[in-house]
């Protein structure tokens, strides 16, 4: 336990959540599995399913997910 201002014990909790597994394929796909609660989300990102959105589809596709990898 770390301590605060006022010397009392600060409990550290856990995360809510644990990045399971997180892949870049090519640079228009990347794929990402959480745990949070006991559950496992399974999350799909394709830069073909944005084409309503070009805002989001140019984010999505100028993010640098190098640093993410290798970080």
């Amino acid at each position: 336990m770390a301590a605060n201002n006022g010397n009392e014990p600060v409990t550290q909790l856990d995360p809510l959540y644990d990045i399971v597994d997180f892949t870049c394929g090519d640079k228009d796909r990347t794929e990402l599995s959480i745990m949070c609660y006991d559950k496992r989300f399974d999350i799909l990102a394709e830069a073909n399913n944005m084409d309503e959105s070009p805002a989001i589809k140019n984010e999505f596709l100028d993010f640098d997910k190098e640093p993410l990898i290798h970080g």
